[in-house]
């Protein structure tokens, strides 16, 4: 069993990046720092315990007393699901506040989450989010969780009746109009699949975010301050122009 587990470690790109390091895990709290961690797709399977190793160890010593400062740590981790289970990162979404962590998963839908997590595991990732966003979804498991979390909404409907009465040589009609309040859900699952802007739920409030295509030209103020700063640091991002 221990063979079994530790079989990754065979690999030789992992041993030769595995032979040095070129920081100390315990200064991540400083600041300053920024790690980039690649695992090509292809290879996800082989390297993702190696990836849990590395960003696990770095929660753990984000997470100690350091008797000093601590800047804020920003993990950023794409394609969550992929990287296996990960009890470490759900212990850290808790007291994350505590020590000055923000940790950001990204998934392609709730169901990658089931795949790999119990339901419990799951509801727990999502309950101590402070921030789900939801955008471009076209999974029914999402988008029914997202419609359920939306709630509802009153709707008044005006209702008009028409009768008619006949008594010898008149007849009458007469039209009576009334108001009937319903319930309908926000966003229905098909709706939430159509929808083309971010549904975002935090602590402060639920919203409905637009999309800001940063290289258009600016329409308003807001948009305009965003642009002339995404063009200052072009010539600093190779990804940019």
């Amino acid at each position: 069993s221990t063979g079994e587990a530790i079989n990754w470690l065979k690999d030789p790109d992992l041993q030769t990046a595995l032979l040095d390091s070129s920081f100390n895990p315990a200064d991540i709290d400083k600041g300053g720092i920024t790690l980039y961690l690649c695992i090509p797709i292809d290879s996800i399977e082989i390297y993702s315990t190696w990836g849990r190793l590395i960003v696990g160890g770095l929660l753990y010593a984000n997470s100690r007393p350091s008797g000093r400062s601590k800047a804020w740590c920003y993990y950023l981790l794409d394609e969550f699901p992929t990287m296996g289970v990960f009890p470490e990162v759900i212990k850290a979404l808790a007291f994350s506040r505590e020590f000055k962590m923000r940790i950001w998963l990204y998934a392609q839908n709730l169901a990658q989450l089931d795949r790999i997590y119990t339901e419990n595991q799951r509801k727990e990732i999502l309950g101590t989010c402070g921030v789900f966003q939801a955008f471009a979804v076209n999974e029914p498991t999402t988008a029914n969780y997202v419609s359920e979390r939306l709630g509802v909404k009153t709707v008044s409907k005006m209702v008009t009746s028409r009768s008619e009465s006949f008594g010898g040589e008149s007849n009458t009609t007469s039209y009576s109009t009334s108001k009937n309040d319903f319930q309908r859900a926000l966003l229905f699952s098909n709706e939430v699949e159509r929808e083309k802007n971010m549904i975002c739920f935090s602590e402060i409030g639920t919203y409905r975010l637009v999309k800001w295509m940063y290289w258009k030209s600016p329409t308003n103020n807001l948009e305009a301050k965003y642009f002339k700063v995404m063009n200052a640091n072009a010539d600093k991002n190779i990804n940019y122009s």
